[in-house]
């Protein structure tokens, strides 16, 4: 079910504010840890603390999640117990991080939704 919602949030995101290539990057919301070198296809940052970030990569999807889940950690984040190989969820105090990727034809895409209060 949770799984389900989150595929339906990441689609809904992705027909929304999907920025075309070449256009002016987003600037990375400071609240989420920088996990890629290229620049976010989609951010946004809430005055109440919530964050979103997308970055689509040359990486292969388990490369570029692998990427994520280390910056998380080295930020002080904890992975929580649950996940699959394409979604992650983290959390640090109250504050929870989704993170969940997929695969696009020539790399893949990121998208880390962050709460500053548990769900």
């Amino acid at each position: 079910m949770m799984r389900m919602a989150m595929l339906a949030t990441c689609a809904l995101m992705g027909a929304v504010f999907w920025q075309r290539p070449g256009e002016a990057s987003h600037r990375w919301p400071s609240a989420i840890p920088a996990f890629s070198s290229a620049p976010p296809t989609f951010a946004m940052e809430t005055k109440g603390g919530s964050a979103v970030v997308t970055v689509i990569s040359s990486d292969a999807p388990d490369a570029l999640l692998d990427k994520a889940i280390a910056a998380y950690r080295a930020a002080g984040w904890t992975e929580a117990p649950i996940g699959t190989r394409d979604m992650r969820l983290f959390v640090k105090g109250e504050a929870v991080a989704a993170l969940t990727v997929r695969p696009l034809s020539e790399g893949s895409c990121l998208t880390a939704i962050q709460r500053p209060r548990g769900l």
